[in-house]
């Protein structure tokens, strides 16, 4: 995993423990607790750690771990990682990688790295979305091969994928920043952790709470990409999943019922009824400041790009946008009315004016 990864990764389960009790200490990191019998040691940014570890027939398994929750090292118990406090989800066997083996993903990393020597990514040592290919293909396979994935699954994971580096072209024809960088980590880890996510929960067909997450996160990322979402709105969406999550751990641990699952579903249900109402205003049709913003964004950056803006005049405009979208939420403690929204409007409206004209005058 690349240096930028890695602190990507930290930031955000940095994010996740904060609103943890404080016993929640950690005398090693997962890969130095796991580094004597695991492999492919990974710390997603969902909080998630994965890993594929020797059991004591020497066979290797993949399995998953939700970090924020471990208080203790995070161990190897016969092939699957344990802590305290969290529960491991297991998968299928893969093939142990020979002493000294560099893993085919680094190898090809290494080598399209050398040839692409002097570019951006080659100096912030940022492995582009291409390149992590083979490792993902690789446990997308494993995944067919132990029948944890079907065909389907498979294929519908690779299309994501193909979706993920079109992306990165995309940034690309403007030149990469590191926002755009961190969104492509970000939707890679989400791909990443849904290979393991579509198994079926044994012969009964029901979904565990575990394994809808990829589905609420990716509806939850893309409520903060078209900024339906605030922060803090997604923030405690995540933070009520992972209470279900809990609840479920709780129910399991005297046997899951069917009116635990059935209450789960309910519980499931309303969290998802909320991340829709959250991202949807009403069916007026009308547009809330959040989601105006990146409109508005676009034309300060190209004010700035073409100089008919300076820097001190983009502040200006982009912190009366952020009052702008304070009052919003203002507003919205005690209910939207139209009032508002037309006080709203006339605000952004007159905003939206200043970077014309002020765009105008050079």
């Amino acid at each position: 995993m690349s240096t930028s990864h890695l602190l990507a990764a930290a930031a955000a389960s940095a994010f996740v423990f904060a609103g943890l009790p404080a016993q929640a200490q950690y005398r090693a990191s997962p890969q130095q607790s796991l580094s004597g019998s695991c492999q492919d040691v990974q710390t997603l940014n969902s909080g998630y750690v994965t890993a594929e570890c020797r059991d004591n027939q020497g066979r290797y398994r993949w399995s998953s771990i939700y970090y924020p929750y471990c208080r203790s090292d995070v161990a190897n118990r016969d092939g699957v990682m344990s802590c305290v406090g969290a529960e491991a989800t297991a998968g299928g066997y893969a093939q142990p990688r020979s002493a000294g083996a560099a893993p085919v993903a680094a190898i090809i990393g290494a080598i399209a790295n050398a040839l692409i020597n002097g570019n951006d990514d080659d100096q912030s040592s940022w492995s582009n979305i291409d390149q992590r290919q083979a490792n993902l293909d690789a446990r997308i396979d494993a995944g067919v091969r132990d029948r944890s994935l079907t065909a389907r699954e498979a294929d519908q994971l690779r299309s994501e994928f193909q979706g993920l580096v079109r992306m990165e072209a995309d940034y690309r024809r403007g030149g990469l920043t590191n926002a755009e960088r961190a969104d492509l980590d970000r939707r890679f880890d989400l791909l990443s952790s849904r290979i393991q996510s579509n198994r079926q929960d044994g012969d009964t067909g029901w979904t565990d709470i575990n394994r809808r997450q990829a589905n609420l996160d990716a509806r939850i990322d893309a409520g903060l990409l078209d900024r339906s979402l605030t922060t803090n709105e997604a923030a405690r969406l995540r933070s009520d999943f992972q209470g279900l999550m809990q609840l479920e751990a709780s129910y399991r641990r005297g046997g899951l019922t069917n009116s635990e699952r059935a209450d789960l579903d309910r519980r499931f249900d309303m969290l998802s009824a909320r991340v829709q109402a959250s991202r949807q205003d009403d069916e007026t049709g009308w547009t809330n400041i959040n989601q105006r913003q990146a409109n508005l964004e676009a034309r300060i950056e190209a004010g700035l790009r073409d100089r008919s803006l300076t820097a001190s005049e983009a502040a200006a405009l982009r912190r009366d946008l952020r009052t702008l979208a304070r009052l919003e939420t203002k507003y919205r403690r005690g209910g939207l009315t139209m009032t508002e929204r037309a006080d709203l409007d006339r605000r952004f409206d007159r905003l939206s004016v200043r970077v014309k004209s002020e765009r105008r005058d050079r």
